[in-house]
């Protein structure tokens, strides 16, 4: 009785740390059936009893549209070796896909025979979501090396970093002789070309005010290359001012000045507002 007790206890606190582990687990034998999953992947994969799965196929498990996850599951069987997959869609019928980070591991016995393996899944819809919206302000590599360390992110520090300031020259008297319309469309496209260069150059776009763009060179992260690249980026904003005013004139359109100014010193950057609004500046 005793060893009953203690072979219910040990199995009873597996199942609650199965429970408790955020990502999705699914277990799946030799054959190719469903053994284990718990809450995690049935609220991923949109099931209102994750047990109804259990003695599936696997393919019964991850249709059609997910191929790749059978693809890695089959690698892992031959191989016996573990395989792990980024930022890929699993796709839910009538439900909205979800960016996933994939690891599919050989699961073995006391003896190390692999009796199946383990698929777990990690939801990434959110960081990828952020890191879209980052990538508006910023380029790539420093929106990648944000989303790595943005547990203080927000937080309030100093930072020796290069800040870039353009502005149209007489804006306003250009704007009343076109219209609120053509305005628009005017900033839009000069914005579009001149934060291209920002980018380019590892800055980040701080604030548009008015027709002025603000951007910034080390920040989150400070180079000794900072002040070069915000030169280097105001030198391809000027040529590409060049190829935009000669679309202008063209387009019998007045064709735009634009003054540039960089200085480097001692910053503070943090979230700034109220709790209803911050803004990262």
């Amino acid at each position: 009785a005793s060893l009953t007790h203690e072979v219910l206890r040990v199995q009873k606190y597996n199942e609650c740390v199965l429970e408790s582990i955020c990502d999705g687990i699914v277990s799946i034998d030799n054959d190719g059936t469903v053994v284990k999953v718990n809450k995690a992947a049935g609220k991923m994969l949109h099931l209102d009893n994750p047990q109804e799965i259990i003695g599936h196929d696997m393919e019964f498990v991850f249709s059609a549209e997910n191929d790749w996850v059978l693809d890695a599951i089959n690698w892992v069987f031959e191989s016996g070796k573990t395989r792990t997959l980024q930022n890929m869609q699993l796709k839910i019928p009538h439900e909205a896909s979800m960016n996933i980070n994939a690891t599919v591991s050989p699961l073995t016995d006391e003896d190390f025979q692999q009796i199946g393996c383990i698929v777990q899944i990690e939801d990434v819809t959110r960081e990828r979501k952020l890191h879209g919206t980052l990538t508006r302000y910023m380029s790539q590599d420093l929106a990648e090396e944000l989303l790595r360390n943005d547990e203080h992110a927000g937080d309030a520090k100093l930072h020796n970093a290069t800040a870039l300031y353009s502005s149209i020259y007489a804006f306003n008297s250009i704007t009343k002789g076109i219209g609120p319309t053509q305005t628009v469309e005017l900033l839009n496209e000069y914005f579009e070309r001149m934060t291209g260069c920002v980018f380019d150059h590892n800055g980040s776009l701080d604030k548009f005010i008015g027709d002025a763009i603000m951007a910034n060179f080390g920040i989150p992260t400070n180079t000794l290359k900072d002040p070069d690249n915000a030169i280097q980026a105001a030198i391809q904003m000027q040529q590409e001012l060049k190829k935009l005013n000669k679309k202008r004139i063209e387009n019998g359109d007045i064709p735009l000045k634009v003054g540039i100014g960089i200085s480097t010193g001692e910053v503070v950057s943090g979230n700034i507002g109220s709790l209803k609004r911050m803004d990262y500046t």
